[in-house]
């Protein structure tokens, strides 16, 4: 089954549509992105669909701008509040007596459970993870504090990650621990009062296949999905084995013998159980023939049910470059656990690049107890070159959709838009290598963020609502 597509005035969307086998949804134009709405300068995006009432929401867009910025929508995206820690009289305050937060780099935002709550999570000046709560909705944050320890050592990935666990309440943050480097969790949930309690203390997560490879200071490029499925919390860990070391050159250094795994905890990370899910002995360190710089960073969803399915985005190599490929894993993972969707190739076969890749699942209703909430889609976004193999444009934003629960067949991934988005690193060397995506449960849509250069200058950031194919 195929999925009908048309020429788009701003993006480029391509669908990767997979569908269950009598499922007729396939059949669907691929819709038009709406509300897309230009945010301000800066790259790093991240998003949160931010409950308000009943029937309400806000959309807040955090990134790196002019230090760390965000933006609010309480309209689906149709207008937008932007706020930054430039802002006069904005003072993110003390972390637990530490020294005061100055700028919090390559932020992630994740909800509570509660209403009107989202918290920050990024590095404190001193380079140690930490969180900020809002209580109105994402306008205003604070109450800062340490989610690592300064005891385990400084200098930490600057990209920490964060999950919540809807059933539960409970958020995870994950990062890299340096020296090292050492892969490190945590567990934490906030009151309806917007009070912080730590669950447990940083876990030193060790034993996992792949861990060995990384020097003293490289950072595990990872992404991390909770959830609850008959009564048993599970956290999970989707990583790579190598570090991506290059950042730009005159020549790329080749490729990597590199294994993506998926890494499931069930007793509050005190151990674990772990699947390789693919390998790709020729990764591209380079994404277009630029060469410009590429990202082996996993992107994993937690989606519950009759059974519990993670989806794992990946970027692997192709015949004619990289390409974005999904897969399931199915818990507990054991032989035959991984189902790999297939992809489809350019018809031209230019040179055509896919990565970056985002991913959320959506539900048919917000309401984390309703019987149906396990009719699902996952929507994967990614950066794509396709229209320009020297990467000069990038075509943003790429999504595709996948829907059902039992059996699937049927993949379509054609490139549909006009050129003039450009790579932000190619013509201004400041770019944003992951972009943010998360789901709106109330409308059965996502959010989409991303940065580019379609306006010469610094990127600029975009949001846009995307509609499940």
């Amino acid at each position: 089954m195929r999925c009908a597509s048309r020429i788009l005035p701003l993006l480029l969307l391509t669908a990767l549509c997979v569908c269950a086998s009598n499922c007729n949804s396939c059949q669907r134009a691929t819709p038009k992105p709406f509300n897309v709405k230009r945010i301000g300068s800066g790259v790093e995006t991240t998003v949160a669909v931010v409950p308000t009432g009943p029937k309400t929401r806000n959309y807040v867009i955090g990134f790196m701008g002019e230090g760390a910025s965000w933006a609010v929508s309480s309209d689906q995206g149709a207008n937008w509040t932007l706020h930054s820690e430039s802002d006069p009289n904005f003072r993110w305050g003390k972390a637990d007596g530490q020294s005061e937060w100055t700028y919090g780099t390559d932020p992630t935002l994740v909800t509570t459970g509660h209403p009107n709550q989202v918290a920050f999570v990024s590095m404190a000046s001193a380079r140690e993870v930490a969180i900020a709560i809002s209580t109105d909705g994402g306008h205003h944050f604070g109450n800062v504090h340490l989610v690592s320890s300064p005891a385990d050592g400084r200098g930490n990935d600057p990209e920490p990650v964060a999950t919540l666990n809807a059933n539960t309440g409970q958020i995870w943050v994950a990062w890299t621990q340096k020296p090292g480097p050492r892969l490190f969790v945590r567990a934490l949930h906030y009151d309806q009062n917007g009070t912080l309690f730590f669950d447990t203390n940083p876990i030193d997560v060790r034993g996992l296949p792949g861990l060995t490879n990384f020097g003293p200071t490289e950072e595990i490029n990872m992404t991390i999905a909770a959830g609850s499925f008959e009564g048993k919390s599970h956290v999970a860990i989707a990583y790579a084995d190598k570090y991506d070391p290059y950042y730009g050159g005159p020549t790329c250094p080749g490729t990597l013998d590199l294994k993506y795994y998926l890494a499931d905890s069930t007793d509050g990370g005190q151990t674990w159980q772990s699947i390789e899910v693919a390998r790709d002995r020729v990764w591209p360190l380079c994404a277009t023939d630029q060469p410009t710089y590429n990202r082996n960073r996993p992107a994993v969803a937690f989606a519950g049910g009759v059974y519990i399915n993670y989806y794992m985005a990946v970027t692997k190599s192709s015949p004619t470059g990289s390409l974005v490929v999904l897969y399931r894993v199915q818990w507990p993972f054991q032989q035959g656990s991984v189902h790999e969707f297939g992809t489809t190739l350019p018809p031209d076969r230019r040179r055509h690049d896919q990565f970056g890749p985002a991913i959320a699942v959506g539900y048919t209703t917000p309401d984390v107890s309703a019987s149906d909430r396990n009719t699902l889609n996952i929507m994967v976004t990614w950066h794509d070159t396709r229209t320009d193999p020297n990467g000069a444009n990038l075509q943003q934003v790429v999504y595709g959709s996948v829907w059902g629960l039992f059996s699937w067949d049927g993949v379509m991934s054609p490139a549909v838009g006009i050129a003039n988005e450009h790579v932000p690193w190619t013509l201004q060397g400041w770019w944003g290598d992951y972009e943010g995506l998360a789901a709106d449960d109330f409308s059965h849509s996502f959010v989409g963020a991303w940065a580019d250069n379609r306006i010469d200058g610094s990127p600029v950031v975009w949001s846009g609502v995307l509609s499940p194919l």
